[in-house]
């Protein structure tokens, strides 16, 4: 009798082999109650978290990273590990009606191809927002080449920040940094980061919220699409594919529905100004790897007309100070002139997978040289 027989045969509980292996799988890092979850999915939430178990298993770097994670004392379970606070903060500020829309849709960050953020449709569990858990760590690089800060930033940490976001962006820097955070960053300096990277993820949240909420997200606008990949192992969602209309309608929307104070409204839509400017030098990044045809076509509009879109819109609302977007984006049309001569010359430093860092081993900004597969 082969192993897989004399395995069904006595097993007292029913429990089938591939059960008994997935099983085997998650434990090192998920909880008995998180695994019943993923082999036995009950509502929209349960799936998520299968769809994330299932990325992570399949891909060898996520599954170390997860391995070594469960050893440390201050872990918890892999659904806590993916922060869920930028979600509730934007359904949090909406008028009791919208938060009763909101209230049956799934969402949380997900392991994606697509840098932005979608907007699924399940057959059985219905919709589901996405925001690919790379866009945490894109906005706190990004910004820290980007924004001014009372200490100085040196110029070449400017620019090796400004190239793992690049480098994140294009998918192409390897997603440990929990165990390999690319160097250190000051406290004062990274609060100030921080701050604005969580006032954008919440911001980018609330965009795919108001697809929904908008009446954007028919069936009729479903197209299957390839959400993830790994090897030769393929994920894909039926994802609303939106127009160009829809996208200015959402973004006007992700700022106008929420019940924010008037400070609040100021951090946000200002932390939404400085998204676009980075997203213009992610655009402008692509075009130098893609050039695109002028006669191209693309169901998102680019970010500077995003950002201007929004500036026009909130015309009269806009904070009275926005001398600092001003430097922002004067800043960032320094770094896409650095990027056409860097890529050139440094194209496989951008286009390998692999690691980036803030600096050399043992200085201010890096610490120690962490080695894979020793120190992690």
């Amino acid at each position: 009798m082969n192993f897989n027989a004399l395995y069904l045969k006595e097993n007292k509980d029913g429990q089938n082999v591939e059960d008994f292996l997935e099983r085997t799988w998650h434990q090192p890092h998920c909880t008995e109650n998180e695994i019943n979850r993923i082999l036995s999915p009950q509502n929209a939430k349960d799936f998520l978290l299968k769809k994330r178990a299932d990325i992570v298993a399949d891909n060898p770097r996520f599954y170390r990273v997860y391995l070594a994670l469960a050893n440390q004392k201050t872990y918890v379970s892999f659904e806590k590990t993916f922060n869920t606070q930028h979600y509730e903060a934007f359904i949090s500020k909406l008028s009791l009606t919208d938060k009763l829309k909101c209230k049956d849709i799934a969402y949380g960050d997900i392991y994606a191809n697509d840098f932005n953020g979608y907007a699924a449709k399940d057959k059985v569990w219905g919709d589901i927002i996405y925001l690919n858990t790379s866009l945490n760590y894109f906005t706190t690089f990004i910004n820290l080449a980007l924004l001014n800060f009372k200490l100085k930033v040196p110029d070449n940490i400017r620019i090796n920040s400004l190239r793992i976001a690049i480098r994140i962006a294009l998918q192409n820097e390897a997603m440990d940094f929990l165990l390999d955070p690319r160097g250190i960053i000051p406290k004062k300096i990274y609060d100030k980061i921080n701050k604005i990277s969580r006032n954008q993820m919440q911001y980018l949240a609330g965009h795919e919220f108001s697809h929904f909420l908008c009446g954007h997200l028919k069936d009729k606008k479903l197209t299957r699409a390839l959400t993830f990949s790994v090897n030769d192992k393929k994920y894909f969602d039926n994802v609303y594919n939106n127009s160009q209309l829809e996208e200015f309608e959402a973004d006007i929307n992700s700022l106008t529905r929420p019940k924010y104070s008037k400070k609040e409204f100021e951090e946000i839509i200002r932390s939404a100004l400085i998204w676009f400017i980075s997203l213009d030098i992610v655009d402008y990044a692509i075009s130098i790897f893609a050039p695109r045809s002028d006669f191209s076509y693309s169901t998102h509009p680019s970010a500077k007309d995003r950002f201007d879109n929004i500036v026009k819109y909130f015309k009269n609302e806009l904070p009275n100070n926005l001398n600092e977007i001003e430097v922002i984006k004067y800043r960032a049309e320094q770094f896409k002139r650095f990027l056409q001569e860097d890529i050139s010359v440094n194209y496989d430093s951008y286009d390998m997978y692999g690691s980036a860092y803030l600096d050399e081993p043992n200085t201010k900004w890096r610490g120690k040289e962490l080695i894979d597969r020793v120190d992690y």
